[in-house]
């Protein structure tokens, strides 16, 4: 007999949702899940976190003008 390890549980006992559907719910209105034996409950909060701390703006590269500016012709 093979044993092999698992990657875990593919839906909460509770709601039936899986991780990703659950993890959308609570981002979108950055509640953490009220069930503290759910499986994802602490992947939950880690991401509700990186959401309230994420910055609110990004500063990249900066942009040329498109437009040239030189003598009248």
């Amino acid at each position: 007999m093979k044993i092999e390890h698992g990657n875990g549980p593919k839906k909460c006992i509770r709601c039936l949702r899986t991780k990703k559907e659950a993890l959308q719910e609570h981002l979108s209105t950055l509640t953490p899940c009220d069930n503290p034996e759910c499986p994802f409950y602490n992947d939950i909060i880690l991401a509700i976190e990186e959401e309230k701390n994420k910055p609110k703006f990004k500063i990249g590269q900066p942009s040329k003008p498109k437009f040239k500016i030189g003598p009248k012709q």
